[in-house]
C-alpha cells in the first residue's frame, strides 16, 4: 500500500511539473514565432545588433518585463538571435531575466530589507551588463 501511494504522488508531481513547463514553453514558442514572423529583422538589428552601443542595456531592460522562465526564455532569445540580436545582448537578456522576474523580486523583497533588495537588484542588472559586454568583447 505504501508503494502505491508513493507512485500516485510521484505521477501527480510529474503531471504538475509537466503542465507548468508546458505552459511556459507554449507561451515562449508562440512569442518566438510572432517575433520571427512579424518583427522586422532590420529593426532588431538596428536596436539589438552587434554594432549598436546600447544593445546590451536595451536587452537587459527588455528582459525585465518579458522574461518568462529559464526554459521559456530560450525560444524567445532564439527568435531574436535569428533576427539579428547580438550574442552579448542575448546573454544580458538571459542573465537579467531571472533576477528581475516579478516572482523572484517579490520573494526577495518580502524576505530582506530595502537596502538589501536594492543591492540584489543592482548586482543582478550590473552583472547582466558585465556578462553581456564581456561576452561581446570576447566573442567579437
Amino acid at each position: 500500500m505504501v508503494r502505491k501511494h508513493g507512485r500516485t504522488n510521484y505521477f501527480r508531481s510529474v503531471w504538475k511539473v509537466s503542465l507548468f513547463l508546458g505552459k511556459w514553453l507554449l507561451i515562449a514558442f508562440i512569442l518566438e514565432s510572432l517575433i520571427v514572423h512579424y518583427v522586422d529583422p532590420i529593426w532588431i538589428s538596428a536596436a539589438l545588433g552587434k554594432n549598436q552601443l546600447f544593445s546590451i542595456p536595451l536587452a537587459t531592460a527588455i528582459g525585465i518585463p518579458v522574461y518568462t522562465s529559464g526554459v521559456g526564455a530560450i525560444p524567445i532569445v532564439e527568435g531574436l538571435l535569428k533576427n539579428g540580436m547580438s550574442q552579448g545582448a542575448a546573454l544580458a537578456f538571459l542573465v537579467a531575466g531571472p533576477v528581475t522576474t516579478i516572482p523572484a523580486m517579490t520573494a526577495v523583497f518580502a524576505l530582506v530589507k530595502r537596502q538589501t533588495f536594492a543591492i540584489y537588484l543592482g548586482t543582478g542588472i550590473i552583472g547582466a551588463l558585465i556578462a553581456g559586454y564581456g561576452y561581446q568583447i570576447i566573442a567579437g
